[in-house]
């Protein structure tokens, strides 16, 4: 009798490595279409804690400015400095906590940048990433005319100047103007 060989032909190992291959063809470009997804959701999250915390400071303190007041590609130690000079004048205790509890929430060690579009002294929406750059992934609250993400630091400051050249007060006035 003829003793047989075990194990696997050189052609049986080539089929399975052609289809590892497609497989991997297939599933890489559907997880980074997740990946990408799952930071648009964190930077969502993130301008909606933001948009949160700067309204219910705004609600806390009486001293209001006047006119549109908006930030833009500002890194969080811009951020805080600028808060710092705009609104810790306030001397209200409930505000001094919203305040210092929106300070810690931009510190997120030193990353980030936040833009924010303000009527007098309330947040109108946000936007926040984790760069500057112009292919960032603005996270945007509220919004219910950009839901993808390329949505872009030149689309929010478009947005801007078009909201304080309609006269608008709310996003979602400007929103359902652009067909929102």
């Amino acid at each position: 009798m003829e003793k047989r060989k075990k194990g696997f032909t050189l052609i049986e190992l080539v089929v399975v490595i052609a289809i590892i291959g497609v497989l991997a063809a297939i599933l890489v470009p559907v997880m980074m279409g997740y990946v990408r997804k799952s930071r648009v959701a964190a930077a969502n999250d993130n301008a909606k804690q933001n948009y949160n915390t700067a309204l219910e400071v705004a609600a806390s303190c009486s001293a209001e400015s006047n006119g549109y007041v908006v930030d833009s590609r500002k890194s969080v130690t811009a951020r805080k400095n600028d808060l710092q000079s705009k609104l810790g004048s306030c001397s209200d205790p409930v505000f001094q906590s919203y305040y210092q509890e929106m300070i810690d929430h931009l510190q997120m060690d030193d990353k980030g940048y936040y833009g924010g579009l303000y009527v007098g002294n309330v947040p109108v929406a946000v936007v926040w990433s984790n760069s500057s750059g112009d292919n960032a992934i603005l996270g945007r609250y509220p919004d219910t005319l950009h839901t993808d993400d390329t949505y872009t630091w030149n689309d929010w400051e478009n947005d801007c100047a078009q909201f304080q050249a309609g006269g608008y007060t709310s996003w979602q006035e400007y929103m359902a103007a652009q067909g929102g």
